[in-house]
Formats: structure tokens, sequence, C-alpha cells
């Protein structure tokens, strides 16, 4: 469940498995952690986490909370983040509450969302709209947006 190795990269390596091939590690109510967490593979977490975290793919459940820098290929939040994002794909769904600079390359942020923070994209400023893909799903204004959009001049 714990691997005690460092990620040499700034994100996890993509491990080419299957989705049904991966590891999956499922942590739901009153798990509390505190500390540095790494795992290759799916975490589906709904305790309450502090610390740093490196993971291939993380769901946040609505019950979750992540206080602290989390590192990942993909990031789906559903639940409450209070830190750093660093990863390729970052989905921020409607119940979620994300106080964060996120560092990324594709954004998704839904409808009754609160979001208060930093988003940087990779890319050169020229390349701007094509090194960050944005999804805004916003409709009758009922995402709650407090943030400053930053483009990368040089990779992350």
């Amino acid at each position: 469940m714990f691997n005690k190795s460092t990620p040499q990269s700034t994100l996890p390596e993509q491990f080419g498995k299957s989705e049904a091939n991966r590891r999956r590690s499922v942590l739901h109510d009153g798990i509390q952690i505190e500390g540095k967490w790494a795992s290759d593979g799916i975490v589906d977490f709904g305790g309450k986490f502090r610390g740093e975290l490196s993971v291939e793919t993380l769901v946040l459940a609505k019950e979750g909370q992540i206080y602290g820098d989390i590192r990942a290929q993909i990031v789906t939040i559903e639940g409450t983040v209070d830190g750093t994002i660093l990863a390729q794909t970052v989905n921020i769904k409607t119940s979620a509450r994300v106080k964060a600079n996120i560092q990324t390359e594709s954004i998704s942020i839904e409808s009754g969302a609160t979001f208060d923070g930093h988003i940087s994209c990779k890319g050169a400023p020229t390349d701007r709209w094509k090194s960050c893909s944005w999804l805004w799903i916003v409709q009758n204004f009922k995402t709650k947006l407090h943030s400053e959009i930053i483009f990368a001049t040089q990779p992350l």
C-alpha cells in the first residue's frame, strides 16, 4: 500500500497498465493519515490526509479532505483540497471545495464547485491555448471562482 521509493520525475510515471490491472487503494470513513504517501496505482480516498501525496491517479470522494501537496497524472476532486496540485489532468467536480495552486495541462471545473487559487499551464506564451486544454462547465454562474490563471513560459 505504501511505497517507500520517491518518484524521480516531477510527476509519477505512466505505468502502462490497463484500468483493470492497476493497483487500487480504497480508504474511506474515519481514516486519517499524516506524512508522505506514494502509490503507483489508483487511490480512492475519502478520509483526511495531511502531507505530501504522490500517486498515479487520485479520486477524492465528497467526504475526503487533503491538506498539502498532490502530485499525480490524474486528479478528480469531489471533496476538499487545500494546498498545491501538480497533475496532467485535474477534474474539479460540483461538490468540490478547492483552495490550491494548480499546475496542469488540462483542467475542468464543474458548475457548483468552489475554487480559490491559481492555475498555471505548461507551454510557451504563443502556444497558450494549445498547451492547456480548458473545459469550464459554468452554468448560470454557479461556480464560485476566485482565481488567477497563469501561463508558464517554460515547461513546469
